[in-house]
């Protein structure tokens, strides 16, 4: 009975693990953009931004196929940008563009609204296989839980 038990139990484990190895994505961006920008966790408005302002606002260079982003008039530092990119290495490569930019952000604001400083350095930055997350807002768990809603 034991051994019974001990067979089961590490096959159990090894379906557990099988399962875990998959790669997750994010089958709908625009989607997921979109609930995002329609979420109730801005200090101020968003406006959408074109795909080819990435570049400008976010210094994002890396190959992308597609992005989504919303950005404050500049009264505060709210921000969202979810971006597709070809593969693995790409991701990676955003994700390190997109510290750059939190970075430039915060030093930024530090100059004109230190308050807003926080909310950057606790903004969502986030990778799911090929698509890259970045959002500041209010509410940074609340952004994350809507992120995680749409991981597949």
């Amino acid at each position: 009975m034991k051994k019974i038990c001990t067979a089961l139990l590490a096959l159990l484990l090894c379906l557990t693990a099988l399962s875990a190895c998959g790669t997750k994505t994010i089958a709908e961006p625009a989607a997921l953009a979109e609930a995002l920008a329609a979420a109730d966790i801005y200090s101020t408005e968003i406006y959408p931004l074109d795909a080819s302002m990435v570049t400008q606002i976010f210094g994002v260079t890396a190959d992308y196929t597609e992005a989504y982003a919303h950005a404050s008039a500049g009264d505060a530092a709210d921000e969202l940008l979810v971006v597709t990119v070809a593969d693995e290495e790409g991701a990676k490569t955003l994700l390190t563009q997109l510290e750059t930019h939190m970075t430039t952000l915060s030093e930024t604001y530090s100059q004109y609204a230190a308050d807003q400083c926080p909310r950057i350095e606790g903004g969502l930055l986030m990778r799911v296989g090929t698509v890259v997350v970045w959002c500041v807002s209010n509410d940074t768990d609340a952004a994350k839980t809507i992120v995680e809603n749409y991981i597949k």
